[in-house]
């Protein structure tokens, strides 16, 4: 059995998911997914991807409750008999050649194996929360209905902005103005973010734009929202990548940067969205 570790935001979720479901179709490999982590080592994220997929398989394993030396240890115990990999050190061509469990830990993030995701299924089931009506009217009425999502957050830290830090005001304000000359007549922008503050304070938004709030509810909720706009301007963010990827619309029209990170030139953009130097 293969084994993958679910970690991290909802983006991820969706990836590892994905990945899963790739694995089984492409290799005919049983699959079942780690959530030991959610609640324990890692708190501050929420396990999400079970009530979007109804027929996932859990087995948890020990060692993702823990950090440090605990983890180490119960990992070592569990290699006695099966297979541990990070994604760095995977090589899909020798799984079925591996001992025991194979638990693998990683992002997966990747557009070939968001294609096992049941992207058709999963739209047409999920039901967004009453507290989001007025803004799913608002979507669903509007001629052109432009997502814009800016994840600020760790992500500009003094950490991680020399890393993470590539959708800046310049990136914003050039696929806004990219939009005002392609698209005529009436247009609506809905605005996702961590941080509304500052996206009033340093982007230009055009008159008419509303701000989405943000609510404790499922965070699935707003890709789907993202996913039903004709036009989603995306950050360097699984998040809204996926809001993007699902978007159904046969003349879709995504804007993304064209790196990931400061660090790389590597990209999660599809071939086909429009990618705005930065």
């Amino acid at each position: 059995m293969v084994i993958i570790r679910l970690w991290g935001g909802i983006g991820n979720q969706l990836f590892q998911y994905s990945f899963g479901c790739y694995l089984k179709e492409k290799m005919g490999l049983e699959v079942a997914f780690d959530t030991a982590s959610f609640g324990t080592s890692d708190q501050l994220r929420k396990l999400e991807i079970t009530s979007i997929v109804s027929d996932i398989k859990l087995k948890n394993v020990n060692f993702t409750k823990y950090k440090g030396l605990l983890n180490r240890i119960l990992r070592v115990g569990f290699q006695c008999k099966n297979t541990y990999l990070l994604e760095s050190n995977f090589n899909i061509d020798k799984l079925s050649n591996l001992s025991g469990d194979v638990f693998l830990q990683g992002y997966w993030q990747e557009g070939i194996y968001a294609k096992s995701f049941p992207t058709r299924t999963v739209l047409d089931n999920w039901k967004s929360p009453k507290a989001l009506d007025n803004i799913l009217k608002s979507i669903l009425t509007a001629k052109e209905s432009i997502a814009l999502h800016v994840r600020r957050g760790d992500y500009f830290s003094p950490k991680n902005i020399g890393i993470y830090g590539v959708c800046t005001e310049k990136y914003y304000q050039c696929a806004i103005d990219y939009i005002e000359a392609k698209i005529q007549g009436n247009k609506q922008y809905f605005v996702f973010s961590d941080d509304v503050s500052w996206v009033r304070e340093h982007i230009a938004l055009p008159e008419n734009t509303i701000i989405v709030p943000n609510y404790p509810i499922p965070q699935f909720s707003y890709i789907y929202l993202m996913s039903l706009c004709n036009v989603n301007i995306i950050s360097n963010s699984s998040f809204s990548w996926w809001g993007a990827y699902l978007n159904q619309y046969k003349d879709k029209l995504v804007i993304t940067p064209s790196r990931w990170t400061l660090t790389s030139n590597k990209t999660l953009a599809l071939n086909d969205w429009l990618k705005i130097s930065v």
